[in-house]
């Protein structure tokens, strides 16, 4: 990203000149709302936190020429776009749906989920209280849109679930490599009641960090502003 006063003077104003102070503004705005979203940082998740940490740079000049109204607003729409696939997936398909798999009902969830919320790169489902699929991680994505056994991270995905589970916390969530990019995992854990000393089944959701960074925060943003 170039630094204020690098680029060539020009003589005026055209639509190529407006696009590329556009993608450059959004660009440094998408930094700057990290320091405005850190102080609520608490009420996001952890991929959330990571992901806006990522953009912590050069944004303290950027702030200033955000009016309070426009950042807290920013602030607001931003917090409620990331929490949109816990509230909209995670909470949004109920125990009962996953124990047993009601595979229909959870693709209406999926699907809406993969149409709204960009940054979500798969989701995943895994039940043990069911017939069909028990014990299978099965994963569904943009490209093919039909749930599958055969996704590479499935054993990686169930083996650090189950790693938190004896944590009995419903939210979980961790970090990896998948194919050489960075990945935040979240799920929403089920437990058998009412002693919670066995996971159940889980839904869960992955966001690829880079695009987070780099394609969903400055397109958000450019809509916004």
């Amino acid at each position: 990203m170039g630094t204020p006063g690098a680029a060539p003077p020009q003589s005026g104003v055209g639509p190529s000149a407006i696009g590329h102070l556009l993608r450059d503004r959004s660009l440094r705005l998408a930094a700057g709302l990290a320091v405005a979203v850190a102080i609520p940082v608490a009420l996001l998740f952890y991929f959330q936190f990571r992901a806006i940490g990522d953009l912590e740079q050069s944004s303290s000049v950027v702030l200033r020429q955000l009016s309070q109204e426009t950042a807290n607003r920013l602030v607001k729409d931003t917090q409620d776009a990331l929490k949109a696939p816990q509230i909209n997936v995670l909470l949004g398909i109920p125990q009962q749906q996953a124990e047993p798999l009601d595979l229909p009902a959870i693709k209406k969830v999926f699907d809406a989920a993969l149409d709204n919320e960009p940054f979500v790169t798969r989701l995943y489902v895994w039940s043990d209280e069911t017939l069909a699929h028990r014990g299978e991680v099965l994963a569904y994505d943009r490209e093919h849109r039909e749930f599958r056994e055969d996704a590479a991270e499935a054993p990686l995905v169930l083996g650090k679930f189950r790693e938190l589970a004896p944590q009995k916390r419903a939210l979980s969530l961790f970090e990896a490599a998948i194919d050489g990019r960075q990945s935040y995992f979240q799920s929403q854990l089920r437990f058998e009641f009412p002693s919670r000393d066995r996971m159940t089944s889980f839904v869960a959701v992955r966001v690829d960090a880079e695009r987070l960074r780099s394609e969903f925060f400055p397109a958000f943003l450019r809509a916004k502003l």
